[in-house]
């Protein structure tokens, strides 16, 4: 049997923060947000009135040196961070650019994350002390299979989401 610690939650609204890191993304880099908006916009499974798919949240992650792969090959990535508590350490590092960047709370970072990134271990200053950092982006799978759809099957397929989006909505 396992038993949960009692951690106090962060509570965010997310929509509002989501559609600011779009609009910082759209008015930042015009470029490359036109490009992911344009295939947003063609999409059913996306975040309304954004040009992202998904959302990833990590709690306290030492990110390993990688490449992203899954995600638009001609977008742009971003990170943000809430924090409660403190902590040192959890730098977003460009090794080939030897910087790094100590987003917190209220930043926002840019940059292309299909070159080599990570972030430097995270020392808890205290137990409850949390790092929740969020990337959002456009899941190029996603994309990729509801560009398969036709007509017919983009009919079938939305309507079967609107009847388990009423079955399943909260009375």
């Amino acid at each position: 049997m396992t038993q949960s610690k009692n951690i106090d939650p962060i509570i965010i609204n997310v929509d509002p923060l989501i559609k600011n890191i779009d609009s910082l993304y759209k008015s930042l880099i015009p470029l490359k947000h036109k490009k992911q908006n344009n295939k947003a916009r063609r999409m059913k499974f996306r975040i309304k009135n954004t040009s992202f798919t998904t959302v990833t949240t990590n709690v306290n992650v030492d990110t390993k040196i990688h490449k992203d792969k899954g995600d638009d090959e001609e977008g742009f990535g971003n990170l943000t961070v809430i924090e409660k508590g403190d902590y040192t350490g959890g730098e977003t590092c460009l090794p080939q650019y030897g910087i790094g960047f100590n987003v917190r709370s209220g930043d926002i970072l840019f940059m292309d994350v299909h070159e080599w990134h990570g972030n430097l271990p995270i020392k808890l200053k205290t137990p409850d002390s949390i790092r929740l950092s969020i990337v959002c982006y456009l899941r190029t799978n996603i994309f990729k299979q509801e560009m398969k759809f036709n007509k017919t099957q983009k009919n079938k397929h939305n309507k079967f989401l609107e009847k388990l989006t009423k079955k399943n909505r909260l009375k």
